[in-house]
């Protein structure tokens, strides 16, 4: 029988565990960083010349990516929370309104993992995301902004 009192204990397993998710958090914020920077990497180099950018230039701005964005943690969490979840709620919409809108198993409709580049007709949809993910933003910022 289990008694009430082996569910308070921490086990070796738990403790390893935690320590685990806890990293994995970090991981995560630098790998979002990670991504911006090699997002501005290519996005910059295009300004400047043709071509894609020296793998040097990604890794050091991927690097400075993954450190601003540990040093930024909580906004890194609360704008990549509210953008996920915008893409989210809009594929939820049109996957009830149209039960085709939701499927990307279409040979050559791969809008949905795409929010720039959307299908046909549906243009409006990197709008909403963006509209959404703000409105998100700032909803989270001034809930958890407050003092209590």
């Amino acid at each position: 029988m289990v008694s009430p009192r082996s569910f308070s204990r921490p086990t070796r397993t738990s403790k390893a565990r935690s320590v685990i998710l806890v990293l994995a958090y970090f991981v995560g914020i630098g790998l979002i960083g990670a991504g911006l920077g090699a997002l501005v990497a290519h996005v910059g180099w295009g300004y400047f010349r043709a071509g894609d950018p020296p793998v040097a230039v990604i890794i050091v701005l991927a690097v400075f990516g993954a450190v601003g964005a540990m040093l930024l943690q909580r906004y890194v969490i609360i704008v990549s929370t509210a953008f996920g979840g915008a893409w989210t709620l809009l594929i939820g919409a049109l996957t009830i309104a149209d039960r085709d809108a939701g499927r990307g198993s279409r040979l050559g409709d791969v809008w949905i993992l795409y929010p720039n580049a959307p299908a046909d007709g549906r243009g409006w949809v990197p709008v909403a995301w963006i509209l959404l993910g703000l409105v998100g933003t700032g909803v989270q910022l001034a809930v958890t902004g407050r003092k209590r």
